[in-house]
């Protein structure tokens, strides 16, 4: 125990129930004993360690379990591990994982993927161009997030055939007249 560590242990000692003004009620065997715990750099009384030192979990950490204690990277305190993952103490694990949570919902990305409505299934349409219309509502749900709307409340887009071209996979072959399909479509 180093001398912060004693001084730490030493405030913990006036919490024992039986020291009694420095001295050990049970130790007192008719004559007045000194607390060995309040005198001693290291930790000698056992009812200190069992009753005591548990008022205060950073301190027993750090005298009783050095083997198995990390160090919180948030505040550096020492504490209990109970997996080899942990990075934080308790109190900083809570605050640490509410940032993390509130973060991952203002950070949430837009998915890899384009959904397409369960309308558009069964109708005689070509696969090139139900790929055309999921890529047409991806772009005009970025229009509407970013306030792209006119005055009578339509959406905008000017979505050419080389962008869609640059946005489907080498599966698809989208062709102009898909566009003039979709003008009359829509």
């Amino acid at each position: 125990m180093d001398y912060q560590q004693y001084r730490w242990a030493r405030k913990l000692v006036y919490e024992c129930c039986n020291y009694d003004n420095g001295n050990c009620i049970a130790l007192d065997d008719g004559e007045k004993c000194i607390c060995v715990q309040s005198i001693s750099c290291s930790l000698l009384c056992k009812w200190f360690r069992i009753a005591v030192l548990l008022l205060d979990k950073p301190l027993e950490t750090v005298l009783l379990f050095q083997k198995d204690m990390k160090r919180c990277t948030v505040c550096s305190q020492p504490f209990l591990t109970g997996s080899n993952r942990a990075k934080y103490c308790k109190p900083c694990a809570a605050k640490v994982h509410r940032k993390q949570k509130n973060a991952s919902k203002t950070d949430t990305e837009i998915p890899a993927y384009l959904p397409l409505s369960r309308f558009w299934v069964p109708l005689d349409l070509s696969n090139d161009a139900k790929i055309l219309y999921a890529l047409l509502f991806d772009r005009a749900g970025i229009s509407k997030e970013n306030g792209y709307i006119e005055p009578d409340g339509t959406i905008r887009l000017y979505f050419t055939l080389e962008e869609a071209k640059k946005n489907c996979t080498g599966a698809v072959r989208l062709q102009p007249a898909l566009f003039r399909n979709w003008s009359v479509m829509v």
